[in-house]
């Protein structure tokens, strides 16, 4: 699972590029970046290394370096599914704005927590 900062730049960079010209919703370009990451993946390898004379190629396993490509499909579809869930719960006809307020609100980072027994005695 990504890391939430990972989650809101991303949702950041989408709702940027939404507004630039041409305009279009948040939804259809976090789509848009989806269907681009997909296609990546749709081989299941990523090219490695090619030779021109030789005509040799060797791929890869995708994930050794970063995000995996399967991992930013994931991600993409994960903020498709709050931007659903969000302008459902909102109702009407909010604009881009007014969702991705709402998608940053609810993407908040979860904290672990563990007990701390270093100061305990063993007796027996």
């Amino acid at each position: 699972m990504l890391n939430t900062p990972i989650k809101r730049a991303s949702l950041d960079d989408a709702y940027e590029a939404s507004l630039v010209a041409p305009a279009v919703t948040l939804r259809a370009k976090m789509r848009s970046y989806e269907t681009a990451a997909r296609t990546r993946i749709s081989s299941g390898q990523l090219i490695a290394s090619t030779s021109a004379n030789g005509h040799s190629t060797s791929f890869s396993t995708p994930g050794s370096d970063g995000l995996s490509p399967s991992e930013v499909v994931e991600l993409w579809r994960e903020l498709i599914d709050l931007h659903d869930q969000v302008k459902t719960d909102i109702g009407g006809s909010p604009n881009d704005a007014v969702v991705k307020a709402e998608m940053m609100a609810r993407l908040v980072p979860c904290f672990e927590s563990e007990g701390d027994f270093s100061g305990m005695r063993l007796v027996g």
